[in-house]
């Protein structure tokens, strides 16, 4: 298994825009096109998750030189519950040797989807990221943060920042902004 950044000569281009469409809502969701138009500024990567010439998924993170924020991680409907996100996620890892951040939505049984939330969680547990402490609120949802590394709140917002900045410029979104919290869970 190996990750390769992706560009507009990738050639399994189709194949990452479907999967990313089909594994984010649309509201959670920047279009394909704007994510490669992103990973110009060298502040967020695009990698392709790839085994044996197959896509598997792909990695979406905003970076600096010592944190980096997973911003979408996406494994193609094909080829999910065989191991390859928690092999991917030793590749990620490896490729960012210091401080790697993750939100996903908080964990509560007052959600519907609770039982998904906790897998998701679990996951993620299971594959070295422990709780910061902190959640995190954009989108007008919470998320939970957790991280591999060293957790710095401060550097944390900064890194955010830029990425509302480059979303904002890039993108279009607007009014992309966070809140941070101490978890009191």
């Amino acid at each position: 298994m190996n990750l390769t950044k992706i560009t507009e000569q990738y050639p399994y281009l189709e194949e990452v825009t479907q999967c990313g469409s089909e594994a984010f809502p649309p509201e959670e969701y920047i279009e394909f096109p704007l994510q490669l138009k992103l990973s110009k500024t060298g502040e967020y990567d695009l990698l392709a998750i790839e085994e044996d010439g197959k896509f598997i998924g792909f990695f979406g993170l905003f970076k600096d030189e010592t944190m980096a924020y997973l911003f979408y991680f996406a494994i193609a409907k094909a080829h999910r519950c065989k191991g390859y996100g928690s092999r991917a996620l030793q590749l990620l890892k490896e490729y960012y040797p210091h401080t790697i951040v993750v939100d996903f939505e908080r964990v509560d049984e007052k959600y519907d989807n609770y039982r998904q939330r906790l897998h998701r969680r679990g996951f993620y547990m299971r594959n070295g990221f422990v709780p910061s402490g902190m959640y995190v609120n954009y989108l007008d949802m919470d998320f939970d943060l957790y991280v591999i590394g060293t957790w710095d709140a401060q550097h944390y917002c900064r890194l955010f920042q830029c990425a509302s900045d480059l979303l904002s410029d890039i993108t279009g979104w607007t009014g992309f902004t966070f809140t941070l919290y101490p978890d009191k869970a």
